[in-house]
């Protein structure tokens, strides 16, 4: 096992982090998708990561930091809200920090995903459309008493979630919050 140094991650499982999660940004912003194989190599290296670090115990640990993102989101992806790839992003996150940094990742990922958005509506002028859109989306939820998948519509509400989920990792790696 890799004898405990400072926090929870050592250099070099933080750097492969980091990497991992550059590599799937990068991917998402040309492509609109990120590959599987990266995010499931991306989650061996944090099961081995952790394994090594922590034997057994790390080895839970690493797994339940990639099962509580995808239960705390599971709502939004199946509202079409969020993508798969995102899901599984954020579950790679999990593997390599462990259930309590993978939720703040969400927390954090979430908070400056909203301010990448109003910026986005702001430059784009399309911040009232956008508004009124998800307003009317929630009026239809209550009164049909369910909700059905959200759409873009194609009025410009399209951005890649992977960028605020590696801007979470860089500050998380960078010791800004843990």
């Amino acid at each position: 096992m890799i004898p405990e140094g400072g926090g929870h991650m050592t250099w070099f499982s933080s750097a492969s982090l980091l990497v991992f999660t550059i590599a799937a940004a990068v991917c998402d912003l040309k492509r609109k998708k990120i590959p599987n194989g990266l995010l499931g190599l991306g989650c061996l290296a944090g099961i081995v990561f952790r394994f090594l670090r922590s034997g057994v115990t790390g080895l839970g640990q690493s797994l339940t930091g990639m099962a509580l993102p995808i239960a705390i989101l599971w709502l939004l992806f199946h509202l079409h809200m969020l993508g798969g790839g995102d899901l599984k992003l954020f579950a790679m996150v999990g593997a390599f920090t462990g259930p309590k940094a993978s939720v703040k990742c969400v927390i954090v990922s979430f908070a400056v995903g909203a301010v990448i958005a109003v910026g986005l509506m702001i430059v784009r002028r399309n911040l009232r459309e956008r508004l009124e859109q998800l307003l009317s989306y929630i009026k239809e939820c209550i009164r049909n008493r369910s909700c059905e998948a959200y759409s873009d519509k194609g009025h410009g509400g399209y951005f890649c979630f992977s960028v605020p989920i590696l801007i979470s990792v860089g500050l998380y790696v960078g010791g800004f919050w843990h």
